[in-house]
């Protein structure tokens, strides 16, 4: 598995090329010398800690990812993509599974990530939803999961995997890949665990 230890802390040349990209957006945006004078005399920097709140939120979007590359013929029959995994496999209706997105062509990506969870430890699922769009991806589909946990079998064992589809009706189905009393592949209604990594595929 990939390292996701922490780096070192953000380094002053970073830190020079935030300022010299911000500098040239606040030049760009026409706005009000005597309005950004006013905002500046906010109390307490409120402004620029708001601004550091949501670069710390785009950077900590990139902490605790990894990818994984795959290649397989993804176009088999979803049942023998399942079967393959040697997993308790539970699905919902046969209609509802028949209407979930699946992968074109026979190479992809995979992105693996963390969701930083701080007050609660569970997470409704529109909540899930802004994380995948905030990294650029959408969730990942049943099939693939079922290729990437038939080649790397700590995926699911060691590595709770985790992604989610939202019917038309509007209902969410989380697909979770896990060792509970067995060895499971399931597809219903219940949210993965807070240690579970999200699986997404780039847009």
């Amino acid at each position: 598995m990939a390292d996701l230890a922490r780096t070192q802390s953000i380094t002053n040349g970073q830190i020079g090329q935030i300022q010299d990209r911000l500098a040239t957006q606040l030049r760009d945006s026409g706005l009000s010398s005597e309005c950004v004078q006013r905002t500046l005399g906010a109390p307490g920097g409120m402004v620029i800690s708001d601004m550091v709140a949501t670069f710390r939120r785009h950077v900590e979007a990139t902490n605790d990812t990894y990818e994984l590359s795959w290649g397989a013929d993804i176009s088999k029959p979803l049942d023998e993509l399942l079967n393959l995994t040697g997993r308790h496999v539970g699905l919902p209706r046969e209609d509802i599974v028949a209407m979930m997105p699946r992968r074109v062509g026979t190479y992809g990506t995979t992105v693996l990530f963390k969701i930083p969870r701080v007050d609660d430890p569970w997470l409704d699922e529109e909540d899930v939803a802004e994380q995948y769009a905030m990294r650029g991806l959408e969730p990942e589909t049943l099939d693939t999961l079922a290729i990437l946990c038939t080649a790397d079998r700590s995926l699911g064992d060691e590595i709770p995997v985790t992604s989610l589809w939202r019917h038309p009706s509007g209902s969410w189905y989380h697909i979770r890949v896990a060792k509970f009393e067995r060895r499971s592949f399931m597809v219903d209604e219940y949210e993965g665990a807070p240690d579970f990594w999200y699986a997404g595929r780039r847009k």
